[in-house]
């Protein structure tokens, strides 16, 4: 039974992870874009779609580590914050970090969080 969670387990990363990457690569495509054209309210909205499924997509993947290698966070004004710092902590013997504290402090600047 514990194979059969963690082959699940992995397959649901990879999945996201694909996610993750199409996301990417289609902020990419809009960024282009934007470097050869002026930047038109379309253009502006689609980039701000994407980074919004971008952030979706990373937020998805720590949810699952989180469900998988321990227990959930609770949903609550201070769940973002809460996940993304759970993140960054490595469980001795469970996993290690998946992002390290100047991702989780430039991105608490940029989105406003501290």
């Amino acid at each position: 039974m514990e194979e059969i969670k963690l082959k699940t387990f992995l397959a649901d990363f990879d999945m996201q992870i694909e996610t993750i990457h199409r996301a990417y690569s289609l902020l990419e495509e809009n960024h282009s874009l934007s470097l050869n054209e002026p930047i038109s309210r379309q253009l502006l909205e689609s980039i701000g779609y994407w980074i919004h499924n971008l952030y979706c997509g990373f937020e998805d993947l720590f949810k699952l580590v989180c469900g998988f290698w321990e227990n959930n966070i609770h949903s609550n004004q201070h769940f973002h914050k809460r996940l993304l710092e759970r993140m960054r902590t490595a469980i001795e013997g469970v996993r290690p970090a998946l992002i390290f504290n100047i991702f989780i402090r430039n991105l608490f600047i940029n989105l406003c969080f501290i």
